[in-house]
């Protein structure tokens, strides 16, 4: 992946896909009163076949997110410091006018 995108995030987003997906199988399988080895039996095949399609979805978001930041980089770099600096030793110094007289202004 890109800057700012980590690389494990569609094996990320893959696992969380078809961890959910399994536990709403599970789920509706025994509120629908289906017999517990065909609702696991049936889970464990949402559950193999959500890891692929979770991991191609992580890649395609992972894609446009690099794509995203990677726009917004460009078009706003981030400026150069300003660099401070006082004049050292006798360059410089003596130039500053002192004003006692503030009825003259």
């Amino acid at each position: 992946m890109g800057a700012g995108v980590p690389g494990r995030m569609p094996q990320q987003i893959a696992a969380a896909f078809a961890l959910c997906a399994f536990v709403v199988a599970i789920g509706a399988g025994l509120a629908n009163d289906v017999a517990a080895p065909s609702v696991l039996r049936r889970s464990l095949v949402v559950l193999v076949v959500g890891y692929p399609t979770g991991r191609a979805l992580g890649a395609a978001l992972g894609a446009a997110l690099n794509e995203h930041l990677t726009a917004i980089a460009s078009a706003n770099p981030l400026p150069e410091p300003v660099r401070l600096s006082a004049p050292i030793g006798g360059a410089g110094r003596g130039d500053v006018e002192i004003i006692d007289d503030v009825e003259s202004l």
